[in-house]
């Protein structure tokens, strides 16, 4: 994938938002959710949301441009 971002100079939104989410679930999991307030807590799942939300949709607006069963199924 990085031979193909290099040669084709372009950045991948999806690969960029499967590396935002893996990110913040490590941050996630380290956090002790009892020493923080329930404000805390709502807004981290708000930043857990939006790149996934974010992901579904560059997906989806790739099955309609393809048109294809073979990236559904990946």
């Amino acid at each position: 994938m990085l031979k193909i971002s290099i040669v084709e100079q372009a950045i991948h939104l999806k690969a960029m938002l499967v590396v935002a989410l893996i990110a913040i679930a490590r941050k996630t999991i380290l956090l002790e959710p009892n020493e923080l307030p329930e404000g805390t807590l709502l807004g981290i799942g708000v930043v857990v949301l939006a790149p996934t939300l974010g992901y579904y949709l560059v997906r989806r607006s790739r099955w309609g441009k393809r048109g294809s069963n073979s990236e559904r199924t990946k």
